[in-house]
């Protein structure tokens, strides 16, 4: 994986093989996921649906059955990878 993988951008392709860019998930306060908080990263993991209240789209898939502390282990992860501003 590249240093920057984190800050999204990257193409991959959905389940009808169109392309879509990948979501930036570093701590960045704009553009990532920097003012999320455990909560909200929780609901998106579980759920599927974003902060906004948007649907996650493939290849990012719901985990109902993460626990609540794995989650934050994610999250708290997340928290210490270095924040880039890249608007996707």
């Amino acid at each position: 994986a590249s240093k920057k993988y984190l800050q999204g951008g990257h193409t991959m392709f959905d389940m009808e093989k169109k392309k879509v860019k990948v979501a930036n998930i570093t701590p960045d306060e704009k553009t990532g996921i920097g003012l999320w908080t455990e909560d909200d990263f929780f609901k998106l993991m579980n759920t599927g649906v974003r902060k906004n209240g948007k649907n996650v789209r493939y290849p990012m898939v719901p985990l109902p059955g993460i626990s609540r502390s794995e989650c934050n282990a994610i999250y708290q992860y997340l928290r210490t990878v270095e924040p880039i501003k890249n608007k996707i």
